[in-house]
């Protein structure tokens, strides 16, 4: 079911409007302008051995991009990908970078035949 256009309206209204909206920005612009984010929700806890008594506690949620490859789906996180897929094929063909040594550019291809 497609939202209708007051709906998509009312929820940016009430996104905007929101006390959090600023710790929101900034979650979303974390993810580089990922159009999927993952949201993660996780707590930890301290807690005395001793005296079993919590010494502090910490919970939340925080946004990270969906590292989808396909443009369709996520043009942010395509445009990363094809970004690091281009700088580790640069790397094993020209060498002397990311730990590849340099003699692989005598044989920058290997062909079966």
């Amino acid at each position: 079911m497609v939202p209708t256009a007051a709906a998509v309206v009312d929820r940016y209204q009430r996104r905007v409007q929101a006390t959090d909206y600023g710790r929101w920005r900034d979650q979303v612009e974390a993810t580089g302008g990922c159009t999927h984010p993952v949201r993660m929700t996780g707590a930890w806890t301290v807690t005395d051995n001793t005296t079993n008594q919590v010494l502090a506690h910490r919970g939340g949620h925080v946004m990270v991009p969906c590292g989808n490859r396909r443009e369709s789906i996520c043009a942010a996180c395509s445009d990363r990908y094809a970004a690091d897929a281009f700088h580790l094929l640069r790397a094993g063909l020209s060498g002397g970078t990311k730990g590849v040594p340099e003699h692989v550019t005598e044989r920058p291809r290997c062909s079966s035949r």
